[in-house]
């Protein structure tokens, strides 16, 4: 699993989950089983399971999930 509260540019890929905290963002590519968003994410996101989203994501480019 990752936790991410900064700033990630580039590809992240696991078989776990990935957390993006209140201030975390993500810029580029992530492939994960689960993922739950709370911050900033832009790119191409694929989650094999479940997607969970939070009022404060902001999410922007192409997201392919499993489940919402």
């Amino acid at each position: 699993d990752f936790r991410i509260d900064g700033t990630l540019e580039g590809t992240i890929k696991t078989k776990g989950r990935i957390i993006i905290g209140t201030e975390g963002f993500i810029k580029g590519n992530a492939e994960c089983n689960n993922a739950d968003i709370e911050g900033k994410f832009a790119g191409e996101l694929k989650v094999n399971s479940t997607l969970t989203v939070k009022t404060t994501a902001n999410i922007s480019g192409e997201v392919v999930i499993g489940k919402l």
